[in-house]
């Protein structure tokens, strides 16, 4: 057989698990091909950046094998970056093996973006973090996935059985979940996994007004303490969540956050007085320095409730610098005013 014909069966069969031993020396120099790194660059790195990437399958079970071989000279490694490499569920098993086996077993930050491993592939991997693969992790990345509310519910579940620690940044934006996963994974929060969250992105998903409630109830539950940047922009939840929301604010339940996404939603102004009411104490949102609330239902009134906030009660919101309004049916120009005239005020 020719070479070529030899690298396409190879190809052809590389998945199957018991030809993995038969195969492994081309796969690991394919991968390695591919990436353009020679064993000693991965024994030695502490960040490994592969973005954009896009790894065929023999590629990502050549990774996965190196992984597995070179677990105990790769424990420098902190930072790993494989967003837009093509890890669909399949690559994603291998992968979640390599991790059950001790590679990278000290990482802190994994970018898995832009991967379209679904729920199935997510599931391997909150598998590898119920095993105890990568304790220390303080970061994970897992936007434009195609992620929905099982794939949610099973990396609640190992959050749940105490895997991740560690955990400070959670990041699924661009995906399909909606209030079935944000009950799921803020019900265990809300019982202490994920304590030391300091950032959570969920924008852009399909999340409503039962979701957010099941937010609040485990902000109330004290479980967001330490959450300083909060992205819930770009969803489906109006009135009722945001009154939700509100009541957690109002209880000092955020009183870290300094970034609040709320743009993009279905919100009114019975939302915003809601909101309004909620954070007339210092103690309500006391560090809040960004608040954006973009393209919603919210007319003049909905706005001037918060306008009036500003200007009326000095303790409110006392560290904001940008509020936007922009997109709504309200004019934003009377938030703007209300800061320009507090700023003359101080």
């Amino acid at each position: 057989m020719s070479q070529g014909g030899c690298e396409r069966s190879v190809k052809a069969q590389c998945a199957v698990p018991w030809l993995r031993c038969v195969t492994a020396p081309w796969l690991l120099w394919a991968y390695m091909k591919k990436v353009g790194w020679r064993r000693e660059d991965f024994a030695r790195a502490e960040s490994i950046d592969f973005t954009g990437r896009r790894l065929e399958q023999e590629e990502s079970v050549g990774m996965s094998l190196l992984f597995e071989r070179m677990a105990d000279k790769m424990t420098s490694v902190i930072s790993l970056q494989l967003g837009s490499c093509g890890l669909d569920a399949k690559a994603m098993s291998e992968f979640s093996g390599a991790l059950t086996s001790g590679a990278v077993r000290n990482l802190e930050f994994i970018n898995l973006n832009g991967n379209g491993m679904g729920d199935e592939g997510l599931s391997f991997f909150a598998g590898a973090l119920a095993a105890g693969a990568i304790p220390k992790l303080g970061s994970i990345s897992l936007g434009g996935n195609e992620i929905g509310n099982a794939g949610l519910a099973s990396l609640a579940e190992a959050l749940g059985a105490g895997a991740a620690p560690e955990l400070k940044g959670l990041q699924f934006q661009v995906n399909q979940i909606g209030d079935d996963g944000m009950v799921a994974l803020f019900s265990v929060i809300a019982k202490g996994a994920g304590k030391k969250l300091e950032m959570i992105n969920l924008g852009t998903n399909h999340i409503g007004d039962k979701g957010i409630e099941a937010f609040a109830l485990a902000a109330k539950a004290g479980a967001m303490k330490e959450v300083t940047q909060l992205f819930l922009n770009k969803n489906r939840f109006g009135n009722q969540a945001m009154v939700a929301f509100a009541s957690a604010v109002g209880m000092g339940a955020l009183a870290n956050v300094e970034e609040l996404y709320l743009g993009d939603n279905k919100v009114g102004d019975s939302g915003m007085r809601a909101l309004a009411a909620a954070v007339k104490s210092n103690d309500a949102l006391p560090n809040l320095r960004e608040l954006l609330l973009g393209r919603n239902f919210v007319t003049n009134a909905g706005i001037s409730t918060i306008a009036d906030t500003i200007l009326k009660e000095p303790e409110a919101l006392s560290s904001l610098t940008r509020i936007s309004f922009q997109g709504n049916p309200g004019n934003d120009d009377l938030a703007q005013q209300a800061m320009q005239r507090r700023s003359y005020a101080s």
